[in-house]
């Protein structure tokens, strides 16, 4: 939405109409104050009292641009986590590829408070901040602005929620934008045309539907309303048009209901939401959204007798729970699930698996500290005959965050080998992997990428292919396998390398680089799958199940 550089004068509203909207809307100003809550109103949870909390910090880099987050960890709800983190997330990739490529600083600061922990909801408000340079000149200089968005989550399914799960529908949804624009237009810095833009069915004018009207259009006289709130509007004033009437209050509507309905709007500057302490709707709207840049953030709170019948059955709980405020919350079995090591959903924000055939090796140390260096994992499918050799190597992989798989105990052809034989092999290397770092390997690749379904079945474990073969170990050569594994990987992708080449280990730096300046988070095989791995007997070469072809 555009940023407005300048105050805008007050646009006189007729104070008979403001007085129906208002006693309608049961809209009330943005300065009230509740105790406990920030200081729009809105209930904001000091969440010092849940156990095992935390808060993650992240610096992602990539040339000029530094994406800085800190997120909530909420054990026993990991839905919840992973959603939270994987919004920031796909924030962070989009602002990272964007301005990657430039030569002046780009600055993204996403930070999180909780909006609710009680009973069985959990929610959580994000604010985003960018900024960015304009060549040659000062941070902050160019582009800038602030956005805020919120996540939701019900212990009773187990489900993370969009806002729109709040509501009843779209209905809904129209009907509070109405009572949100008809509050916004009491303000005497707004942008009025703007906000009629956003919700026309708010449009307040003598004569006319709108008087905004959309690009070709023309102007026509508006139906006038008659009813209940409509009765005691003068006549030369035409109300607005109220939006169909929302569903049955309390309605239950669908997770996956939801997500399409917040699909649908996502344009809708509606999803920064939460309650007041009396049960009323606080929505509040970014910097230049609908007033002057520097006019700060802009909140509008709707009373609760006004939102009562929009709200969706968990909507009254979550409203209902965060003004009781309990300290105490009721995730049920889910309380003893352990977190995930990571808490980005690959299905949602680009991702990509960085694997390493055929070591240890004497290269593996420079390739573990380009990853340390630029907070990246990977992935190393280890030899058997090896792991005796490089216990020190293969427990540092497994502390800083690497995942160590099966490549065999010398590299030989498992589809040429009985299933005996087979796992023979494969338990073997599993043996020494398992003495030297301290981890069982819970995937297997097979060498050349060869295999039969009996292979498959007697591995006891998936086996890990790749979507990106880069052909390091026959071209020998570092640029062109930066080349193919930077602008050859696609989002869930897994690329095949090998750290006892040195003309690989010298291009990772460059290889990470590269990926970091698409957006991409660069996870283990088994962060890349998360909750939905392949299982035993069955193979794999990238997140949506492609098989790649044979390789070495």
């Amino acid at each position: 939405m555009p940023v407005y550089d300048r105050a805008r004068a007050r646009l006189a509203l007729p104070i008979a109409l403001a007085a129906v909207l208002a006693a309608a809307a049961g809209c009330s100003g943005a300065d009230d104050r509740a105790a406990g809550n920030d200081a729009s109103g809105r209930i904001a949870v000091e969440p010092d009292w849940i156990e095992g909390l935390e808060f993650r910090e992240e610096t992602l880099e990539s040339g000029q641009v530094t994406a800085t987050a800190r997120h909530p960890v909420v054990p026993g709800a990991n839905p919840f986590t992973i959603d939270v983190h994987s919004t920031i997330a796909e924030q962070q990739s989009a602002f990272v590829a964007e301005f990657a490529g430039g030569d002046a600083p780009a600055v993204l600061r996403s930070d999180t408070a909780l909006l609710a922990a009680s009973g069985t909801v959990l929610g959580a408000r994000i604010v985003t901040d960018r900024s960015a340079a304009v060549p040659g000149e000062e941070p902050g200089s160019g582009p800038a602005g602030r956005s805020a968005t919120t996540r939701w989550y019900d212990a009773s399914t187990g489900e993370a929620l969009p806002w729109t799960a709040l509501l009843t529908g779209r209905n809904a949804a129209d009907r509070l934008g109405v009572l949100v624009a008809a509050e916004l237009l009491e303000r005497g810095d707004v942008n009025r045309e703007r906000v009629l833009e956003t919700w026309p069915d708010a449009a307040v004018a003598e004569g006319t539907a709108s008087p905004v009207p959309t690009a070709g259009a023309t102007a026509r006289p508006a139906e006038r309303p008659t009813g209940g709130m409509f009765d005691n509007v003068p006549e030369d004033i035409t109300p607005p048009t109220p939006p169909a009437p929302p569903a049955s209050p309390g309605t239950v509507l669908a997770p996956e209901e939801a997500r399409v309905l917040a699909e649908e709007l996502a344009a809708s500057p509606l999803d920064d939401i939460g309650f007041d302490g009396a049960g009323g709707i606080v929505v509040g709207f970014g910097p230049g959204e609908f007033t002057a840049a520097d006019a700060g953030e802009v909140r509008v709170t709707v009373e609760r007798a006004g939102t009562d019948p929009l709200l969706s059955e968990f909507g009254r709980r979550v409203r209902d729970q965060a003004v009781a405020g309990t300290r105490r919350l009721e995730l049920g079995a889910a309380a003893d699930d352990p977190v995930p090591s990571s808490t980005v959903d690959c299905l949602r924000v680009p991702c990509a698996a960085l694997t390493f055939d055929d070591g240890p090796g004497e290269g593996t140390p420079a390739v573990l500290d380009a990853l340390a260096e630029r907070q990246a994992r990977g992935t190393f499918f280890v030899m058997g005959q090896l792991a005796p050799e490089y216990p020190e190597l293969l427990r540092r992989m497994v502390a800083e965050g690497h995942q160590i798989g099966n490549h065999t105990w010398k590299h030989d052809d498992l589809s040429t080998m009985s299933a005996e034989a087979v796992r023979e092999d494969i338990e073997r290397t599993a043996d020494a992997i398992e003495a030297a770092a301290g981890v069982r390997p819970t995937m297997v690749r097979p060498p050349y990428g060869a295999y039969t379904q009996e292979t498959l079945e007697a591995l006891g474990a998936p086996a890990i292919l790749w979507s990106n073969d880069t052909m390091d170990w026959h071209s020998r050569d570092t640029r062109r396998t930066v080349t193919v594994a930077t602008e050859e990987t696609r989002p869930g992708g897994i690329v095949l390398m090998h750290d006892i080449h040195p003309e690989t280990v010298a291009g990772v730096p460059d290889i990470i680089d590269g990926l970091l300046a698409r957006g991409f988070r660069l996870v283990t095989v088994g962060e890349l799958y998360g909750e939905n791995p392949p299982g035993p007997g069955e193979a794999s070469g990238c997140l949506d199940g492609c098989v790649s072809p044979t390789g070495y």
